[in-house]
């Protein structure tokens, strides 16, 4: 054998590989291509990829509707009491124990009230004040007692 009929043979070897790898693959389109569409005849391929392309469409439209649904409860959650705190304490000497508490109640932007029960041997009062960004009543941070700070200081520190 000459180098001419080597060449020659070494490039039908490749031409007849490079074809079977090319039927294999186009089998395997075609095998797809007729699962897709089984039952449907050729003048119903148009209507199919019509049916298809509407469908693609009513999709995007629900993932868009989906997508703001979600940016609106995200905005709204934030609104919602996540940062809790209970601080019990004496305030007077005569009564036992810590009776009287401070309960803070903060959204995720540290906002939202605090309740305080003032326990007496003689009456339980109740107070609520309001809480502001960072914790000022109002742009007046003195208005709350020390226990009342260390409870919106702890619940502050939560993550919401």
């Amino acid at each position: 054998m000459d180098a001419l009929q080597i060449i020659a043979l070494v490039i039908s070897a490749a031409l007849a590989t490079w074809l079977l790898v090319i039927t294999v693959l186009f089998l395997k389109l075609r095998t797809f291509f007729q699962k897709m569409t089984i039952g449907i005849s050729k003048k119903d391929m148009k209507t199919l990829l019509e049916t298809m392309d509407a469908k693609l469409d009513a999709d995007h439209a629900k993932l868009t509707q989906l997508g703001e649904r979600i940016q609106h409860n995200e905005k709204e959650e934030k609104q919602h009491i996540q940062k809790t705190a209970l601080v019990r304490y004496n305030p007077f000497g005569e009564t036992g124990g810590n009776q009287s508490f401070v309960l803070s109640l903060l959204d995720a932007d540290g906002e939202g009230f605090v309740i305080t029960s003032l326990h007496n041997r003689d009456y339980t009062r109740v107070y609520a004040k309001e809480v502001r960004v960072e914790g000022k009543l109002e742009g007046k941070n003195d208005s709350f007692s020390k226990e009342e700070r260390e409870a919106i200081s702890l619940a502050s520190k939560k993550h919401g």
